[in-house]
């Protein structure tokens, strides 16, 4: 448990800041139906950015898993990291919070999800 909180400060803290050129590649995690009780897809999801740079999403009705593989001039380490990004049940913070993790985990070498 120690190792988890000192790999959670040590990635709050650390992770640089630099945007995705394309987009990453996505997995759903209900490819073929999500389980009862299901979410209701109207209203359509949103990803919105606010006045301060924080990016949100909201009305997520199709989860899914986006992978942040390392560049190629990376070493591949083997290892994979799921990103959870905070926000609950309303609203996402799946940038600052998930793909900039994930990125950063991705040029040392870690498969981000």
């Amino acid at each position: 448990m120690r190792h988890i909180v000192i790999l959670i400060a040590f990635l709050t803290c650390a992770f640089e800041t630099s945007p995705s050129v394309a987009a990453p590649p996505e997995i759903p995690l209900w490819p073929n139906g999500m389980p009862e009780p299901v979410i209701p897809a109207d209203p359509a999801e949103v990803v919105e950015k606010r006045a301060d740079g924080i990016q949100r999403r909201t009305n997520v009705s199709q989860p899914r898993l986006f992978v942040h593989e390392p560049p190629a001039d990376v070493k591949r380490t083997g290892a994979a990291v799921i990103v959870v990004p905070g926000g609950g049940f309303g609203v996402l913070a799946d940038e600052h919070e998930g793909s900039e993790a994930a990125v950063w985990l991705s040029k040392h070498g870690i498969v981000g999800f």
